[in-house]
């Protein structure tokens, strides 16, 4: 059984990004996903899994920076170019995932990103431009409570 609001599409993700107000890193992590989706080759893949299986093929099972940098596309094959314009997004979504703690390995990224929204009535934000103080904060987090 699956939760009525569980992410399985990019289609899905980019409607809770839409709703998402915020600039923040899982989101700067999820617009990264929806261009190496956007770029990989396939048409019509929807679903998020059906894209990491596709990149694991490709790219090796780690689907980890150094995985993806070592793996020589073919640029005579059709597609590859996009796969590597693809892998590209990928890389710059693995480094700011560890710049800011959440590891190196694509596939628990994404689960962390499609997390994130799936639980989204679970979220208390607090907008840091709305006080100066730590009486301040503690307003903020009062009317988020």
């Amino acid at each position: 059984m699956t939760k009525s609001n569980q992410i399985e599409s990019i289609d899905q993700l980019e409607v809770a990004m839409s709703k998402d107000a915020f600039l923040h890193s899982i989101n700067e992590l999820a617009n990264l996903l929806v261009n190496a989706m956007n770029d990989w080759p396939t048409k019509d893949l929807t679903k998020l899994s059906d894209f990491l299986d596709e990149v694991r093929q490709t790219f090796g099972t780690s689907m980890t920076i150094e995985q993806i940098q070592k793996t020589n596309l073919d640029f005579g094959i059709s597609g590859n170019s996009w796969k590597s314009e693809s892998a590209s997004s990928i890389i710059d979504l693995i480094k700011l995932s560890q710049s800011i703690g959440l590891g190196n390995d694509l596939e628990v990224i994404s689960k962390t990103i499609t997390r994130f929204y799936e639980e989204d009535g679970n979220r208390v934000i607090i907008d840091g431009n709305k006080f100066e103080t730590l009486s301040g904060f503690y307003e903020q987090i009062k009317k988020q409570l």
